[in-house]
């Protein structure tokens, strides 16, 4: 409720500081740093928005934990039974050493970041970035949270409709609401997503029952995948 207001504050703010003229006007020059861009922004009005969106998350949080934590053993069974009859692959490998670049930031201010375990096949980690997701978002992107892996797919296919990869390889797959995607939009590819995240389980049990995907716990950075690809794609593409 707050955020169009603020918005609507930083870019005045904005404009009456900078000169920019970005809203037509053509007076003075757009700031050349972020950190000037922030000054031009108004103190007040950058560190209330800021507040703003750091205790959202946080409360997020608070809200979204404590239900999966309390359900997490019922989960974990669940997923077990999916798993089971998957015709995809799962490898998460043991022992497995984060990077530092992730490990050392709670992304998204998510306590324990992506990386946190708390037992084998653990997936407490995977939930609570799904519901935070869905919560998040309003819904907005569909019931599987892949509105934008479905849109990104789809663009790709009706736009190169010649194109048919065979081997789609996912870098940075997080919980896969991009991975399934390509899976739908090419059903005849072989689709393999890596994250160094403590996610794949979770994505396991969400894809299990409607995807063949293979999914694999590794760093993009020294990814042991030998296969051939067509095709290979990373969540930054759509961020």
């Amino acid at each position: 409720m707050l955020n169009d207001p603020a918005a609507a504050t930083l870019r005045h703010d904005y404009h009456e500081g900078s000169g920019a003229g970005l809203d037509g006007s053509g007076r003075g020059a757009a700031p050349r740093t972020a950190r000037r861009a922030r000054r031009c922004a108004g103190a007040t009005a950058f560190a209330f928005t800021r507040a703003c969106g750091v205790t959202s998350q946080d409360m997020l949080y608070q809200t979204v934990r404590p239900a999966i934590e309390r359900e997490r053993p019922r989960l974990l069974r669940a997923a077990q039974r999916l798993a089971a009859s998957a015709p995809g692959s799962l490898r998460l490998k043991p022992g497995f050493p984060v990077p530092r670049s992730v490990s050392a930031v709670d992304i998204h201010l998510m306590p324990g970041s992506y990386v946190a375990e708390y037992g084998d096949d653990d997936l407490t980690m995977g939930a609570v970035y799904e519901q935070r997701l869905a919560i998040s978002t309003f819904g907005l992107f569909g019931p599987n949270l892949d509105d934008i892996g479905q849109s990104i797919a789809r663009f790709v296919r009706e736009r190169h409709p010649r194109f048919v990869p065979k081997q789609i390889l996912d870098l940075g797959c997080t919980v896969g609401h991009n991975t399934g995607a390509w899976k739908d939009a090419h059903l005849g590819a072989e689709v393999h997503g890596i994250d160094v995240a403590a996610l794949l389980p979770a994505l396991w049990s969400r894809s299990a029952p409607q995807r063949r995907d293979h999914f694999t716990r590794w760093s993009c950075q020294r990814s042991s995948f030998r296969r051939p690809v067509s095709m290979s794609c990373s969540r930054r593409c759509s961020a």
